[in-house]
């Protein structure tokens, strides 16, 4: 739902499909690699959606961009603080 609502290119959303449910402790070897077995068939479906991610993920920020989370760092350090220690 957010994918149409926000600018191409602005959110992923990875949500592979498991057609059996198996535990988080599970240590099976067949109930292993049945879940690798999945998790390379959806890699493959979702090959170019990947990749898209990557590169967004990979672009260089603007000058812009890091001057404005420098400043919301700043800004989130001194939150609940006191004005006087802010000076």
């Amino acid at each position: 739902m957010l994918d149409a609502l926000l600018p191409p290119g602005t959110y992923f959303r990875f949500n592979p499909y498991m057609s059996e449910d198996i535990p988080l402790n599970e240590s099976r070897p067949e109930k292993l690699n049945f879940l690798k077995g999945e998790a390379e068939s959806y890699l493959e479906r979702n090959e170019a959606k990947l990749k898209k991610a990557a590169s967004v993920l990979c672009q260089e920020k603007s000058t812009i961009q890091r001057v404005a989370e420098w400043a919301k760092l700043k800004a989130d350090m001194y939150e609940g603080l006191p004005f006087s220690s802010k000076l």
